[in-house]
């Protein structure tokens, strides 16, 4: 959030209120289209709300995390239910990059339905796989799904994955 303006708590309270589900609602007009009352910023490509304020463009849960603590997030900040436009406080929490990894949902051309399951077509089994800090774990071949299903579970507890890992988004 390092920009050419000095965003505070106090500013940010003056600016917007907060909806139930985490929204910067607008207190002033801030040019024709941004009417006071109405949802603050526009979703980017990448599914993240954006705000402009005095020209510059900040992502909606880092105002709201500024807004709520009164301090600049310190690392990244993962959307526990896996829902990018939920700036609710209750679902944001600091994390480190490895730590927001371990909370994805599952990949939309993800085949089998569980992240790190996937089928050897040569082999007809099924390969279970964990990646952690950043290697690649193995956890074997198995000859039924739900056995490759379980071993992925269980590393995944082993490893401290956040219980959404791998569930659809916001749910």
């Amino acid at each position: 959030m390092a920009k050419t303006m000095r965003l505070t708590q106090a500013l940010l309270v003056e600016l917007f209120a907060v909806a139930d589900n985490g929204d910067l609602v607008r207190r002033v007009d801030s040019n024709n289209q941004a009417k006071a009352g109405s949802v603050a910023g526009a979703v980017h490509h990448s599914g993240y709300r954006y705000i402009k304020i005095s020209g510059e463009s900040y992502s909606a849960h880092r105002l709201a995390w500024l807004r709520h603590y009164g301090v600049e997030p310190s690392g990244s900040i993962d959307h526990i239910n896996q829902n990018k436009l939920d700036n609710s406080i209750g679902n944001l929490r600091i994390a480190t990059r490895s730590e927001n990894q371990r909370n994805r949902s599952l990949n939309k051309d993800n085949a089998s339905g569980f992240t790190g399951v996937s089928e050897v077509t040569a082999t007809g089994k099924w390969l279970a796989r964990i990646t952690v800090e950043g290697k690649l774990i193995r956890l074997g071949q198995y000859s039924k799904k739900s056995d490759a299903v379980k071993a992925r579970v269980d590393a995944e507890k082993e490893y401290n994955f956040h219980a959404n890992h791998g569930k659809n988004k916001g749910v």
